[in-house]
């Protein structure tokens, strides 16, 4: 198990998912998740939000302008 393990809140920051997004993506087993000894517990890898957002990731389509900062 990873030494540095985040929570539900952390991931909602880190990302901007929603709570309920999060529970849903645990359900259909889109996003792996730790749950800890108390069996109720959730916590999340770097690794676990990392592949999720990378499953999530789209190339610009042609015709399409990347946004410009």
């Amino acid at each position: 198990m990873p030494a540095k393990l985040l929570k539900e809140d952390e991931v909602i920051e880190l990302t901007g998912l929603s709570r309920m997004t999060l529970f849903r993506l645990r359900k259909k087993q889109q996003i792996g998740f730790y749950l800890l000894a108390d069996g109720r517990t959730i916590r999340y890898s770097p690794e676990h939000v990392e592949k999720y957002l990378k499953s999530r990731e789209q190339l610009c389509r042609r015709g399409y302008q990347t946004a410009r900062v």
